[in-house]
């Protein structure tokens, strides 16, 4: 499907860049849920300065537009969370394969635009750039903030 995309609009197109992150997203999201990794790397564990720092860099903002288009009901429904305090153990690891899978993918895009810029398409190389910052470090951070959360409160005597 990328390269029907690449082919058909042109690596230059924005197109492309969204195509070729949400076919790579979808990639990683399928191979993490069969294999089930352990995802125990000391990179998930999340600092304590972490959960005050990322709502400061705007981890919010894109929260309302998530929202407003049913993307937060999606996640909602995949990550089958039961409001229980078992349930918080499969939910910290849902955030740490998105985290992982937005992670594997902006590092994908990075290395695409990397490529495009080397043969000199800039246009190409800007849109890749643009979309791994836009669809991934968000996410990451999301993910990061939300696992400091859960953190906090299996940490409360009583819940």
């Amino acid at each position: 499907m990328t390269t029907a995309a690449g082919v058909l609009l042109g690596p230059a197109n924005p197109l492309f860049a969204l195509i070729a992150n949400l076919v790579a997203m979808a990639w990683t999201a399928t191979v993490l849920h069969r294999y089930r990794p352990a995802l125990a790397a000391r990179w998930f564990r999340v600092r304590a300065w972490e959960e005050r720092v990322w709502p400061r860099l705007g981890t919010g903002l894109l929260s309302t537009p998530l929202r407003a288009v049913g993307w937060n009901r999606v996640i909602a429904a995949q990550r089958q969370f039961d409001g229980t305090r078992a349930g918080l153990t499969d939910l910290a690891r849902h955030t740490r394969a998105s985290e992982l899978s937005h992670l594997v993918v902006a590092i994908l895009s990075a290395l695409g635009g990397i490529v495009a810029a080397v043969c000199g398409n800039l246009r190409a190389a800007l849109w890749l750039w643009l979309a791994a910052v836009v669809f991934h470090l968000h996410p990451v951070l999301l993910q990061r903030q939300l696992r400091a959360r859960i953190t906090r409160v299996r940490s409360l005597k009583s819940y």
